[in-house]
């Protein structure tokens, strides 16, 4: 099992560029960089990819990116491999605690 931050979303198109993720839809046909602000000061997404999410398909990344294994390495996954949602951190110390980034971000 991974736990896995879902970035892309069913139909959306995910572009990795320049040390970044951007992620266009209908809303957004332009695209919008993403401002990952729950990643350390400086992280970079490494590689160069564009990807049209299909109907089925979400695009999963680890806020470890430079040691990550995630949809970078293995594509997207279908939303039955995605089996639960983390409620809970454990590190770093500092940050012990329950999430709400899915009330912070919109999501």
């Amino acid at each position: 099992y991974f736990i896995k931050r879902v970035v892309g979303l069913p139909g959306e198109t995910i572009k990795i560029a320049d040390g970044g993720i951007t992620v266009s839809n209908a809303k957004n046909p332009g695209g919008v960089v993403l401002k990952e602000i729950y990643l350390s000061p400086g992280t970079q997404t490494l590689g160069e990819a564009e990807v049209t999410l299909g109907s089925d398909e979400y695009y999963l990344f680890g806020d470890n990116r430079m040691a990550s294994l995630d949809s970078r390495a293995f594509g997207p996954v279908k939303r039955s491999y995605i089996i639960g949602r983390t409620l809970w951190r454990g590190w770093p110390l500092n940050r012990i605690g329950l999430l709400n980034d899915h009330l912070e971000y919109g999501l």
